[in-house]
């Protein structure tokens, strides 16, 4: 019985190349457009305001989409563990206005 040569190891991709040191001064990959070097306003620790439990901002126009809107002032009222339901359920909700034929927007 005759034996084979083992095989060659084939040589594997090398070193991970590390990403480049950070320039002194340079802004960090994550900061956003238009920041600025101003120093973060002092925070009081004390709460802005009570939420009013209410949706913010003017009717859409489109009674499907302030309709799923609405859901969100149900959450004050949810534990936090139930948020993602609700969510998911206005979530799903925008989508199937989205996916319909369009029509002329109010007021068009």
């Amino acid at each position: 019985m005759s034996e084979r040569p083992l095989p060659r190891p084939v040589p594997g991709p090398g070193p991970v190349p590390r990403p480049p040191a950070p320039v002194r001064g340079a802004a960090p990959p994550h900061r956003a457009t238009g920041a600025t070097d101003a120093p973060p306003q002092e925070l009081s620790g004390e709460p802005s305001g009570e939420p009013s439990g209410e949706p913010s901002g003017e009717p859409s126009g489109v009674p499907a989409v302030d309709s799923a809107l609405e859901r969100l002032a149900d959450l004050d009222a949810l534990a936090v563990d139930d948020h993602p339901e609700v969510f998911a359920d206005v979530h799903r909700a925008l989508e199937d206005v989205l996916a319909r034929p369009s029509s002329p927007a109010p007021g068009e």
